[in-house]
Order: structure tokens, then sequence, then C-alpha cells
């Protein structure tokens, strides 16, 4: 699908349909809905991770389940753009942490291009025989494609540039707030587990998507000629 489509994935991988039948129970069937939003484009990590702050807390606060997410409004570092965050300080952290994770992955792999990605995802507890295993369900996906330009800017442009990456966030925030209040079907029934009343909203994890490299062939494009905001 085109960049900024929804998708369906039921892929589930070949490893884990080996693993499953190895060990004696059914491979979980994967079927979630995938939300990739416009791509973002910065001049550096600091920046990136700010903006990255703004989108996934935006996504946890407008996806949470109790009333324990408190909403409190955050400035963005270096942008003048707010965003709600929840008062939950764990949920603060592993946001914080998931996108240290994904700077590194991309430091690693010496990149200046990669798709940040959150999972929203259920766990419960299953039998197996006389034993119990935690079924983990994905119902939830996403993706973020990002770059660091190498573009030298020169003084003149920064307050232009930053003028036009402030749009570009405020837009890429405003297709959230669509994209959650459009797309509700397919959101698992609470259920009040201690992971849900630790967070406030479902468990998620931030990672860096080696998946979705394809997503860039498309992305380099609209990079190059960007859309006019509306």
């Amino acid at each position: 699908g085109r960049l900024g489509s929804e998708e369906k994935e039921r892929r589930p991988s070949q490893t884990r349909l080996f693993e499953c039948r190895l060990l004696g129970f059914q491979p979980l069937k994967m079927n979630f809905e995938v939300f990739v939003l416009p791509a973002i484009e910065v001049q550096g990590t600091g920046a990136l991770e700010a903006i990255l702050q703004g989108v996934f807390h935006t996504i946890i606060f407008n996806r949470s389940l109790y009333s324990k997410c408190c909403p409190r409004e955050r400035e963005m570092d270096i942008f003048e753009v707010s965003y709600a965050v929840s008062e939950n300080k764990e949920v603060d952290k592993l946001v914080f942490e998931g996108i240290r994770s994904f700077l590194r992955k991309m430091d690693e792999g010496k990149t200046k291009t990669g798709v940040a990605c959150l999972e929203f995802y259920t766990v419960k507890d299953e039998p197996w025989g006389i034993f119990k295993y935690e079924k983990k369900t994905i119902w939830e996906k996403w993706k973020v494609p990002v770059s660091i330009s190498k573009r030298t800017i020169t003084p003149p442009q920064s307050s232009e540039i930053q003028a036009s990456q402030q749009e570009m966030i405020r837009h890429c925030l405003t297709q959230i707030i669509k994209k959650v209040n459009t797309k509700r079907s397919h959101i698992p029934p609470k259920e009040a587990s201690k992971d849900t009343k630790r967070l406030g909203c479902s468990p998620f994890a931030i990672k860096y998507d080696e998946s979705s490299n394809s997503i860039w062939d498309g992305v380099k494009q609209v990079l190059k000629n960007p859309p006019k905001l509306m």
C-alpha cells in the first residue's frame, strides 16, 4: 500500500511456526492493524528524539484505557509544539528507553534512515499441559519512517527549516488523532490485567522495525518532493 495508508499483516514467521510446533502448541495468528505515519526528516538525533517522544506519547495517551492516564500537557524540546501525556512514570520510562534503543540501532547500523515502531499487545497465561506460558498477541502497530538529513544548513535557512518542521510535526500529530478515532473495531476488550493496571494502557514496545526497509523506496521520493501541508 502507499505511504500513510493502513494495512493488515497476517504473516506468521516461519521460525515462529517451527518453534510453536516443536513445543507442541498452536502458533499465534498474526492479525493486527498497522498505521504508517508521514515520514519525518530532521537535522540531528536531538530533534528526532524530541519528535518521537511527542509522536509516541500522543498515540499512547489516545489509546489509554483507564482513568489512571490523567492528561498533562508537555512542551516539545526544540520545537514550539505541545502534546498530551499521562502522569504515569512507567509509561514515560518505557517511551524514553524505547526511543534511546531505536537511536542506538540507527547509530550501530551507521544509517541515517529507519522506521520506529510502536506495538500494542495483550498478554495472557495459557495452559500447556501441567504448565502455563505467556501468550503475547499484537493488536496494533504504528510505524514512523524517519531520516536524519545530511544537508548543510546556513543561518538564513535555519528559521525557515524550523518553521517547516514544526508544521510537519503538527501534521503528524493531527494524523494520529484522526486514525485513533476512525479505527477502533480491532481494539481488544478492556481487561484489568497487571500490565494495564500498571500502565493505564495495553502493554507496548518501541523498537527499530527491521522489516520495514522497503517503506523507504517510497519515502525517499516524498522527502525529495514533500507535499504541501493544508
